[in-house]
């Protein structure tokens, strides 16, 4: 019964993860997922992609299930090519 537990999140999990990751392709526009973030406009499609993917969390939960794709190194064929010039 445990292993069907873990397996069932492990489910879960990707499914978020995919979700998460479709709505940051989908809105990016070429930026860096810590852009995204961080702009208001691009956080706030970034965040609204999510939830009309079916993923529920609060802004934070999102946001960070982001950064952890990144830091997992699971947006690797996701380059930023749209850099901010200072």
């Amino acid at each position: 019964m445990g292993s069907h537990w873990k397996l069932q999140e492990v489910s879960v999990a990707a499914m978020s993860d995919a979700r998460v990751k479709q709505a940051f392709m989908t809105i990016r526009e070429g930026r860096s997922p810590e852009y995204v973030i961080c702009d208001a406009a691009l956080g706030e499609k970034f965040l609204s992609e999510t939830r009309r993917l079916g993923f529920e969390g609060s802004d934070a939960e999102i946001n960070t299930e982001l950064i952890n794709l990144r830091k997992q190194n699971r947006l690797k064929d996701c380059a930023t090519t749209n850099r901010k010039k200072i």
